[in-house]
């Protein structure tokens, strides 16, 4: 997920011209959206096991 993410961004910035469908762009926003909803269910886990820790 991450990965096709990361090579997309690269070939924008880095390709002398690239073009990136409008359902492609759709597709990596769903993707993003995933990966920061992983993210913050790890982190606020990983809060409560410190929160539940210290008491």
């Amino acid at each position: 997920m991450i990965d096709s993410c990361y090579r997309l961004r690269e070939k924008a910035d880095y390709d002398d011209f690239f073009l990136v469908e409008k359902e492609a762009a759709f597709r990596q926003l769903e993707k993003a959206k995933a990966i920061v909803q992983s993210v913050e269910s790890y982190l606020k886990e990983r809060a409560q096991k410190s929160a539940d820790a210290e008491t």
